[in-house]
């Protein structure tokens, strides 16, 4: 059997110059930007804290808006209120996580600088102010007792509406 070599042989020299590859750098965002979008993510973390407040509360809420629904209708059965009631809480709150989710998803948008992100963050937005006041009709109990959950929705439609302005003022493109 053959000894192994103590010294391997050299290596052979690289036959190209060119450089290897990295991966690409984006520039930083710029300051408007960045503003908008922690402003944004307050605005998200506002939509989820309240679908999960109005998850938490549904009993009560859902015995409200019973209540509501039977005095529109006196005449409509009890058992068919109450099916009404508990779908439009449902909807309501299932309303509430889409449009934070869309929302979410097109910051990630504007932040990867994809173009024609705002003009569709204006019509989500725009969908959102209708939805904000519904939520806070069916998911806030009135005075003070409903004013956290009154807070945290009108708070996120607020917040939405002010990144959206802070964004405005940013550059879509480097």
């Amino acid at each position: 059997m053959a000894q192994p070599d103590a010294n391997p042989p050299a290596r052979p020299a690289m036959s190209d110059s060119t450089p290897a590859p990295t991966a690409p750098v984006d520039p930083p965002l710029p300051g408007a930007l960045r503003a908008g979008r922690l402003v944004w993510l307050v605005s998200i973390a506002a939509g989820l804290i309240a679908a999960g407040f109005a998850v938490v509360a549904r009993e009560e809420n859902r015995s409200r808006v019973v209540t509501m629904l039977a005095d529109l209708d006196p005449a409509r059965p009890a058992g068919e209120v109450e099916s009404l009631a508990t779908t439009v809480l449902w909807a309501t709150i299932g309303a509430l996580v889409v449009v934070t989710a869309v929302e979410a998803l097109l910051l990630h948008r504007l932040v990867r600088r994809r173009r024609g992100t705002r003009a569709v963050q204006a019509v989500v937005l725009a969908a959102h102010v209708p939805l904000a006041l519904l939520a806070e009709g069916f998911l806030a109990e009135p005075g003070p007792a409903g004013t956290t959950t009154r807070v945290l929705v009108l708070g996120q439609l607020a917040s939405a509406g002010l990144a959206f302005l802070v964004t405005l003022l940013a550059r879509s493109r480097p």
